[in-house]
């Protein structure tokens, strides 16, 4: 579980199971539909003022972000991933085809800190091989229950203050344990 109360919900469709398991735990949900711009953004986060902002699979560059305080969730390898500008499904299909083209051997649960242009410091990566009969679904399946309890972990460790930014490309892990478990983006 997460040490931290969840002040809201932001998704851009509002109908699916994200929708449903905030309605459940009664945590507000807000429908961010495209053109996602500046200034809602803006107001989302006045309406909430959260401690940290955590993004799932966010691959557009944020307006007036401070590091350490905003954290995006990646499918996939960071920073490779990033360049890909890519979100939901298509993730895993352009995964798998990179991985056909030889490009790369493994995919990934990564998570980042996230500055002005969504490459802030590295936070875990835990990487997760791809097998010759995965599909997008399969691996996705796969990556996504590889990183559940380590993207808890890391969350809490941020949460607690053993997992920080140093605003300058590097992250810092004071509990020797998660250590390993550290990069940096240079």
């Amino acid at each position: 579980m997460i040490k931290a109360k969840v002040v809201g919900v932001v998704f851009d469709y509002h109908n699916g199971e994200i929708f449903q398991r905030a309605q459940s735990l009664k945590i507000p949900f807000i429908y961010f539909m495209e053109p996602n711009n500046t200034e809602e953004y803006q107001n989302i986060i006045t309406k909430f003022q959260p401690d940290y902002i955590i993004y799932a699979d966010w691959p557009k560059p944020i307006a007036e972000s401070e590091e350490g305080r905003i954290i995006n969730i990646c499918h996939g390898p960071f920073p490779w991933i990033n360049d890909k500008n890519l979100q939901g499904s298509k993730i895993y299909k352009e995964i798998i085809a990179a991985y056909k083209r030889g490009e790369i051997d493994q995919s990934a649960i990564s998570m980042h800190f996230v500055n002005k242009l969504n490459r802030g410091s590295g936070i875990i990566q835990i990487p997760v091989l791809i097998r010759p009969e995965d599909t997008a679904k399969t691996l996705e399946e796969r990556v996504t229950k590889t990183g559940y309890n380590y993207i808890i972990l890391a969350l809490n460790e941020i949460i607690m203050g053993r997992i920080f930014s140093s605003g300058n490309g590097g992250s810092f892990v004071k509990r020797k344990t998660l250590r390993r478990f550290a990069f940096c983006n240079r």
